[in-house]
């Protein structure tokens, strides 16, 4: 049986300010501005090499214990089946490092309820792991791909707006998503087409009306201008964060 993994231990630092003006009173009320900075760097966290690092590790730089991971027989009752062995186990650090502005206010339109405005802009400065002393740094700031996953753009938006008025609400949310590539190591075997996805901005809306006290009636509707997801091909990631080559 395998060893179970050791607990993770980080290396955490914050740090933010809160403001709370008063600006523009009997228009606009309840301001709030927020900036925080995290460092925060996790060593011997729990997780899996990735199928990339297995086959690099193995073929590249000769670790043995990389080879010993890639099963090449059929499998049986009491044998695994041939693929790559990816058990759970402690890697070496996973570092992330970032800022995020947060905001909010109101507005009262009088007879015709409130308004209230929210975002969160997040700009990352370093997303990176190691899983052990022979492979290599894998950054995933901007990328996507079978290491990575999903794409982690370096930059996003999200903007909220709400209207009250007596037992009606609608809002509006919007997301923006900044720019992304695919891994540098599959640059060059991705089709040219399917190294990048552009930023994009989505919107989606909400409506609901307080019939009783018990009971709601709510309409939401997401991706608003049906805006399709962009096709990168299915060698860009696994089926998890790449199912139907999207």
């Amino acid at each position: 049986p395998r060893a179970q993994p050791d607990p993770e231990q980080a290396d955490t630092f914050t740090a933010g300010v809160v403001w709370t003006p008063d600006m523009f009173e009997g228009t606009f009320k309840n301001w709030i501005f927020s900036l925080d900075y995290y460092d925060i760097e996790v060593k011997d966290y729990i997780g899996t090499f990735a199928p990339q690092e297995i086959l690099d590790g193995c073929y590249t730089f000769g670790d043995l214990s990389k080879c010993d991971s890639i099963v090449r027989e059929f499998g049986a009752l009491t044998l695994p089946q041939s693929g790559l062995q990816t058990f759970t186990t402690n890697l070496d650090y996973l570092k992330v490092e970032g800022m995020e502005f947060a905001f909010s206010f109101g507005a009262g339109l009088g007879d015709y309820g409130d308004l209230t405005f929210s975002g969160n802009y997040n700009l990352y400065f370093t997303n990176e792991s190691k899983a052990d002393a022979t492979t290599p740094v894998l950054d995933c700031l901007g990328y996507y791909g079978a290491s990575c996953g999903n794409p982690l753009p370096e930059s996003r938006f999200i903007q909220r707006t709400t209207w009250n008025w007596g037992n009606f609400e609608a809002s509006y949310l919007w997301q923006y998503l900044g720019s992304t590539e695919i891994e540098p190591a599959q640059k060059d075997g991705t089709y040219p087409k399917f190294r990048s996805i552009g930023s994009e901005n989505y919107f989606d809306l909400y409506f609901g009306y307080t019939m009783f006290e018990n009971v709601k009636l709510s309409l939401n509707i997401q991706n608003v201008f049906d805006v399709d997801p962009p096709v990168v091909g299915n060698e860009a990631g696994t089926t998890a964060s790449n199912s139907g080559n999207t």
